[in-house]
């Protein structure tokens, strides 16, 4: 499905703009196009992580458990984002559940992939290594804020 992705639509995601025209070239023959209908679930909290996923279409909503019956969601993710990364990095288990939230096309890398992308072609790796650290770094911060908004909820009002 490879030669359905273009190397010019790879210029939407925030985690590949450090790349070349010729990098992104590189690149497309590596990715798989996955598509997802609404309410459809791509990964759960606890499954193991070997995909990085770009949404290209379509909007990917992000739970975490709160208990046995109940989530919370964390995030809805569109066009140009994201997600899975975290496994990706640490090579743990997934810490969310995410699901279709319309219907959604993503991109897809496998963890595998990428290592031997690292290692063959070292500077793509550490611009997609970096794109990674700084939209981790991003929502990280954004985390910050929410955590200090709760915060002074419970203690100032």
């Amino acid at each position: 499905m490879s030669a359905e992705i273009k190397p010019e639509q790879l210029e939407a995601f925030e985690i590949l703009r450090g790349l070349t025209a010729k990098e992104r070239e590189v690149l497309v023959p590596l990715l798989k196009l996955e598509t997802y209908p609404t309410g459809r679930v791509i990964f759960r909290e606890g499954d193991p992580g070997n995909k990085l996923y770009l949404v290209l279409r379509g909007v990917v909503q992000i739970e975490k458990g709160v208990d046995e019956a109940n989530y919370t969601r964390l995030a809805r993710l569109g066009q140009g984002e994201m997600l899975g990364e975290i496994s990706i990095l640490d090579k743990s288990p997934r810490t969310a559940t995410a699901t279709a939230y319309l219907d959604t096309e993503l991109l897809v890398l496998l963890r595998s992939q990428l290592d031997t992308l690292t290692t063959d072609q070292p500077a793509i790796g550490a611009k997609l290594f970096l794109g990674m650290a700084q939209s981790l770094a991003r929502r990280l911060r954004f985390a910050d804020d929410e955590i200090t908004q709760l915060t002074k909820r419970l203690y100032y009002f």
